[in-house]
């Protein structure tokens, strides 16, 4: 019985279509006067649509040792989302948590990414002394 419903089941999820995606390409540098690892959120600035559209849907994270050259290529949804925008956020007191209570201001910083150009994005991103989380209304990559 188990096995059966193993193979229905497989059946069933080898027809799904794949959800269709772009490889993009993020360079620039990461800049920070602390030091610490730092943690990149890339994310849509909106995800969905109608009642279930919700802000900032993380597509995926990327560990840096510390600040410098950012060179990461990663698979975004390209039919679901609009917009790119990337948080980051520095672990200068290597906790793994961004600014618990009782615990000194972390940086971090939120930016809004130009569109691609030949798939690539091209940033540089000014860590400050902040403890606030990602938001959808800030300002645009220079």
């Amino acid at each position: 019985m188990k096995r059966t419903l193993c193979l229905l089941l497989f059946a069933l999820a080898s027809c799904l279509d794949a959800e269709p995606t772009a490889e993009v390409r993020i360079l620039g540098e990461v800049r920070s006067n602390q030091t610490g690892p730092i943690e990149l959120w890339l994310m849509h600035r909106s995800y969905g649509e109608g009642i279930l559209k919700t802000q900032l849907a993380i597509i995926g994270t990327l560990i840096l040792d510390q600040p410098g050259p950012i060179d990461w290529q990663i698979l975004v949804p390209s039919d679901a989302g609009e917009g790119l925008t990337l948080y980051a956020w520095q672990d200068h007191n290597d906790d793994g948590a961004h600014c618990l209570p009782g615990t000194d201001i972390e940086s971090a910083k939120t930016l809004v990414l130009a569109p691609a150009t030949n798939f690539t994005i091209n940033t540089t991103i000014d860590l400050e002394p902040s403890c606030d989380g990602p938001s959808w209304s800030t300002s645009s990559t220079p």
